[in-house]
């Protein structure tokens, strides 16, 4: 398995067990909440945001860019016009990216 990581950089590893609020699992599906015992891996590797998948199936990606819309005062948004260069905090479950405006 590769452990993907916030830096781009892969760690391959090899999971030994698949655990569950302390029992052990034979298996796992996609939405399960579970602990992987991971062979060769620190705990201070791991961090919130990095994912556990088959090697070479997924890339990561550290930009991107998105068409967000904003409220306006009457839909309950905000009061004042955005400038060039505003870096609003965006909100993920999984990462905290910084958005940056083109215009």
């Amino acid at each position: 398995m590769e452990l993907l990581g916030l830096d781009g950089k892969a760690l391959t590893t090899v999971v030994t067990g698949v655990e569950t609020f302390g029992r052990t699992m034979e298996f796992a599906e996609a939405g399960d909440n579970v602990a992987l015992l991971l062979r060769g891996v620190q705990r201070g590797q791991v961090r919130r945001g990095q994912v556990v998948v088959e090697p070479g199936s997924i890339a990561v990606h550290t930009r991107f860019t998105a068409r967000v819309y904003l409220l306006g005062t009457a839909e309950g948004g905000r009061r004042t016009p955005i400038t060039s260069g505003y870096r609003p905090p965006a909100r993920s479950s999984t990462c905290g990216p910084t958005m940056s405006s083109a215009t």
